[in-house]
């Protein structure tokens, strides 16, 4: 299972919040979860996003490429959102036809060297994400002990979460072989 959610509106409408009250609830039930703000250039009222991702095994990145689930709270977001999926699709496609004109062109090391560039992404993705990880646990396990949300969180059945931990193998560089 993975629910791949976007929330836009105005700030103020409760869009971050309800974000976070997914990612919360998620997060009781035992699932995985990213949960990705994004916010305008305005101070008060402006753009407001939240991505919000759900799944029962690791979620490898926060960055929505689709969506199952989109709420759009107002006119200006739904607008963007549609201009933002029209663009998407004319870059992909400009993409697909470069990489099919130049395909024969290409070289084993320069697919090597693409590799090397797509694992050391990978593996700064993981550290980003472990960081977010912990950031979003500390601020939840603060939250359900601090007062008043304390007392809803002891009525509700919400409880501090553990930090994550890696395990003494992780420290090791994986060995690739070609």
């Amino acid at each position: 299972m993975k629910d791949e959610i976007i929330i836009a509106g105005f700030g103020g409408q409760g869009v971050l919040s309800m974000g976070k009250i997914l990612a919360y609830a998620a997060l009781e039930n035992d699932l995985e979860v990213t949960w990705m703000p994004s916010y305008g250039p305005e101070q008060r009222g402006g753009t407001a996003n939240v991505t919000v991702i759900l799944s029962d095994e690791p979620i490898s990145s926060p960055i929505l490429d689709s969506y199952d689930t989109a709420v759009i709270l107002n006119q200006q977001s739904l607008d963007n959102f549609n201009q933002a999926q029209q663009s998407l699709n004319r870059a992909l496609s400009i993409y697909v036809n470069a990489v099919r004109e130049a395909y024969p062109d290409l070289k084993a090391d320069t697919q090597f060297t693409n590799l090397e560039t797509v694992l050391e992404g990978t593996e700064n993705r993981i550290a980003t994400e472990r960081t977010r990880y912990t950031e979003i646990v500390t601020t939840y396990n603060v939250t359900v002990r601090r007062f008043p949300a304390n007392i809803f969180a002891g009525i509700f059945g919400f409880s501090a979460k553990p930090q994550f931990k890696a395990d003494a193998e992780a420290a090791r560089a994986p060995q690739v072989q070609f």
